[in-house]
């Protein structure tokens, strides 16, 4: 499988008892893995969450394979514009995600910190701007195309063969096609975590009173699969 594009989310301070902090963890994946069913133009996909209290930490990230990515491509104009449509539904979503995840702490007024990663189908969409630029050649991209894709080459010989033919064509009319915007493979929103901000250090004379902290993964190996969940004591 493929990294689709992950989203990474950093609240600072909320910290929830077990049974709410795993509440909260199902309600923002639930609420995620729904907007992806209605919007993402893949026949089927991972998708996991793993949301880890001190502060809060959230990670989610979908990744389907090459040959269920080639069939919603399909459902486009061309192979560029089918990555790059697919590629604004996972970030859509993610977005989407960042809004759930941090709405229940709005009253702390401390702005999230959002990390957004392009993965796999970033590092694709950009060796065709590369090609077009004149960075690489097309013998170039090919291998970094197949060093990307890994053994899932093999499963989905039609995607490779319109990547192959897509890379050609760029690289033969540099400047007849039109592409999307080039996006940077990593992209961060919101203010760094700044110490004033942090909380307080207690009082070395004052008790400690050891508090259990948790880590929730939430995950669906395909579109149609069970949930499952994991609560770890870290």
């Amino acid at each position: 499988m493929i990294d689709l594009g992950t989203t990474e989310i950093f609240i600072l301070g909320p910290t929830l008892p077990r049974k709410e902090f795993e509440q909260y963890s199902t309600r923002v994946f639930d609420d995620w893995d729904a907007r992806l069913q209605r919007e993402l133009s893949v026949s089927d996909y991972s998708v996991s969450l793993e949301v880890e209290e001190g502060s809060v930490t959230a990670v989610a990230t979908v990744a389907a394979t090459l040959s269920a990515v080639y069939l919603g491509i399909s459902n486009y104009g061309s192979f560029i514009s089918g990555l790059e449509t697919i590629a604004k539904q996972v970030r859509g979503a993610g977005d989407y995600l960042a809004h759930r995840a941090t709405a229940p702490f709005t009253r702390l007024n401390l702005p999230p910190r959002v990390r957004r990663r392009s993965g796999d189908l970033g590092r694709i969409r950009r060796l065709f701007r590369r090609v077009q630029r004149q960075e690489i050649s097309i013998g170039e991209a090919m291998i970094e195309a197949e060093q990307i894709v890994g053994s899932d080459a093999r499963e989905a010989p039609d995607f490779m063969e319109q990547l192959a033919a897509t890379i050609i064509s760029v690289g033969q009319h540099p400047q007849q096609l039109v592409l999307p915007m080039d996006l940077p493979e990593e992209i961060e929103s919101g203010p760094m975590p700044s110490d004033e901000l942090r909380p307080r250090a207690v009082s070395p004379n004052a008790p400690v009173v050891p508090r259990p902290r948790f880590r929730v993964t939430v995950w669906r190996e395909s579109r149609t699969g069970k949930r499952e969940i994991r609560i770890t004591e870290l």
